[in-house]
């Protein structure tokens, strides 16, 4: 099984000193009150990404605010670690994630960060995100969950992350192209992974049913509608919003 190696601040969830408008949580940090809200589907997002990977939770914070964080978070404590600030890197004043020292193979490790400065060190292994502050229409999270579930399945992940790149962003154009040409392959190989999405549609549908590997969104858009095209990266907020109201989800 690869390695997700995943962002807090920024990627996952947005925090301040600040008194916030419904916060999610509210951490106590000595005498600070942090108010925190999770970026939209970031708890969905965690326990589907489960199922393809180990979890491991890299942060620059410290661990007196991370390990709480995470516990409300993520709840069904699906991470395997968390790493913080003490576990960084220091570069030229900057705390770099030194993903070599983690003791997985590079080929199989992927970190998921909002600050590809985080991971300079290992540019081919980072998948940039954009920052997260408030906007509750984000949907940035779901648009990773085919490009996660196909590099679940690769040799060397660090072969395919690079082609996918445009700047220090994601080129979902590439990363749409990148997914249908390495289905087929994967599918040769593994038929009886998620990525076995050559199957005629119904046949897929009921795959993924009876496995139980529908994504959050996925669920969503099936009961809204027998003609989701599973490749689009058009999901809308009407389709989230139905998923958390179906499952008594307040993000």
């Amino acid at each position: 099984m690869k390695t997700l190696v995943l962002d807090i601040d920024e990627t996952l969830v947005h925090s301040s000193f600040k008194p916030i408008e419904n916060p999610d949580i509210i951490i106590s940090v000595g005498k600070d009150k942090i108010y925190v809200m999770f970026r939209p589907g970031a708890q969905e997002f965690i326990q589907y990404m489960s199922k393809f990977y180990e979890l491991i939770v890299f942060t620059a914070s410290m661990d007196r605010y991370a390990f709480p964080l995470m516990e409300q978070l993520d709840q069904h404590h699906l991470w395997e670690y968390v790493l913080w600030r003490e576990y960084c890197t220091q570069i030229d004043g900057a705390f770099v994630k030194d993903l070599s020292k983690m003791g997985r193979n590079l080929e199989d490790t992927i970190i998921l960060d909002n600050s590809p400065n985080s991971y300079f060190l290992q540019r081919n292994n980072g998948l940039p995100i954009l920052s997260w502050y408030d906007d509750p229409y984000d949907r940035e999270l779901y648009k990773y969950i085919e490009i996660l579930e196909v590099l679940a399945e690769v040799p060397d992940v660090t072969l395919y992350i690079p082609k996918i790149w445009y700047g220090d962003k994601i080129d979902y154009n590439r990363a749409h192209k990148m997914i249908q040409d390495l289905k087929p392959d994967i599918y040769s190989r593994k038929s009886n992974t998620i990525s076995n999405f050559i199957r005629p549609i119904d046949d897929l549908k009921k795959y993924k049913s009876e496995k139980n590997l529908y994504s959050p969104f996925e669920k969503a858009t099936n009961e809204l509608s027998s003609d989701v095209n599973y490749y689009s990266y058009g999901h809308t907020f009407e389709y989230m919003n139905l998923f958390k109201s179906q499952n008594n989800i307040i993000i």
